[in-house]
């Protein structure tokens, strides 16, 4: 293994790396004949500038080809790493503007790399190259795209957005600009993935990070209405579009708790609601977030707003007791997201579970990003689990399907995460 490769793993088994590369470029070459190496060695330089300015000590990248790079970074979870690949692509393309280089997209491909599969290789760079491609996800960022972008920024407001497990990672942009992706919901006690969580996707980033967590604005209480009200006109227009039968097609839509407390921010909120048909709103999932300091008298008021529904999930930050703060309320489920590293974690999962199920709720955990995580969460009596360990994000929702835990380990066996055995069974009464 080289020197650099061998650096960036370090004592670890599984770093992220992301494969960069400019596509597009056989009509280019054509059409420029002998000023193609010119422009080559320009796009070349580019990509080395852009990822020397994107690397960290201990970091590595390396050519794999002609203008291909890949790039492992030691101390970044995947997400990170999208987000690190897109904007050295979005980077280059910008560079590339103008009558030479618009034809030219970037193709990232990103994904976790494992050591024990690397080890036996000869050829280090190719295996991780193959593993890339085997198990990666896909993004195509290209100039016109970004074009495009900037036009319509032009023309409508812009939020500063943010994701609840990326709070770090801010970005502005027009609401129309986000594109959506579902997170699908499984129901381990009868074993179906049930319904979609509706996830906004950044301009750009086609294949969003996994576990990112909710979207939502440093924006006002209305900024923040408007967001929500968003997304579930987008989850209507799927439902409308999609030709499926409106009772097996079930959306879980997001939702800031200050929509429902806040007067002005419920009146916006409600030029969208009030337009959903009463047979889609039966089968839309309401996940109320943002509940951190919210006192149980204000719970009590506001979720009857939904009720009537058939589930509403409220979701909890974290380190945030359940105590009996929902009494009265009538909704369905509680639960949290899972940070992406904590150690303490499990034994949290076990404690909101029994709470949870102790006052006639159903317990939900989302984010769960490794099997081991699944499973302990089904031991300690979570109902419904979420994340990239039960099943990918999906372009488009089905109706619900089957999926059970051989399902997880299938997942389990393709990431290449080290297998563990099956649980005995729970019950859940």
């Amino acid at each position: 293994m080289s020197a650099g490769i061998d650096q960036a793993f370090g004592a670890r088994d599984i770093v992220a790396a992301g494969k960069m590369t400019a596509i597009g470029l056989e009509l280019l070459k054509a059409r420029l004949g002998s000023k193609w190496d010119r422009l080559s060695g320009l796009v070349h330089a580019l990509f080395e500038a852009a990822i020397k300015r994107s690397i960290q000590p201990g970091d590595a990248f390396f050519n794999a080809g002609e203008l291909t790079f890949v790039v492992m970074y030691r101390d970044l979870s995947m997400a990170q790493a999208q987000q690190k690949c897109a904007e050295v692509a979005r980077h280059v393309c910008a560079r590339l503007f103008g009558e030479e280089g618009a034809e030219i997209s970037i193709r990232n491909v990103v994904g976790d790399v494992y050591y024990k599969l690397l080890d036996a290789s000869k050829n280090i760079e190719r295996a991780i190259d193959e593993a890339l491609e085997r198990s990666g996800t896909e993004t195509i960022i290209s100039a016109n795209h970004i074009k495009a972008a900037v036009a319509a920024a032009a023309a409508n407001p812009r939020f500063a957005l943010h994701f609840t497990q990326q709070r770090g990672m801010q970005f502005r942009c027009s609401l129309d600009q986000l594109s959506f992706r579902y997170r699908p919901i499984w129901d381990c006690a009868f074993d179906v993935l049930i319904a979609y969580l509706c996830q906004p996707v950044p301009p750009g980033d086609e294949v969003p990070s996994a576990n990112a967590g909710f979207c939502t604005t440093t924006g006002n209480d209305e900024e923040i209405a408007v967001l929500d009200a968003t997304i579930l006109s987008h989850c209507l227009r799927h439902v409308e579009t999609s030709g499926q039968d409106r009772s097996r097609l079930m959306l879980a839509v997001p939702l800031h708790f200050s929509t429902l407390a806040r007067r002005r921010a419920w009146a916006e909120f409600s030029k969208t609601y009030r337009t959903v048909p009463r047979d889609v709103l039966s089968n839309m999932v309401f996940v109320v977030f943002s509940l951190e300091g919210v006192p149980n008298l204000r719970l009590a008021q506001e979720l009857p707003k939904l009720s009537g529904r058939r589930h509403v999930f409220c979701a909890l930050e974290p380190n945030s007791p359940v105590g009996e703060r929902f009494g009265g309320t009538a909704i369905h489920a509680v639960g949290m997201e899972m940070p992406s590293h904590d150690a303490q974690m499990a034994g949290r999962v076990k404690s909101m579970a029994r709470d949870v199920r102790a006052q006639s709720f159903e317990p939900f955990v989302l984010g769960l990003q490794n099997t081991s995580s699944a499973i302990n969460a089904i031991a300690a009596g979570v109902r419904y689990l979420e994340g990239s360990a039960i099943h990918p994000m999906v372009a488009a929702p089905r109706s619900a399907i089957a999926h059970g835990l051989a399902d997880l380990y299938s997942l389990q066996s393709s990431r290449g995460e080290a297998a563990i055995q099956p649980p005995e069974p729970v019950s859940y009464l």
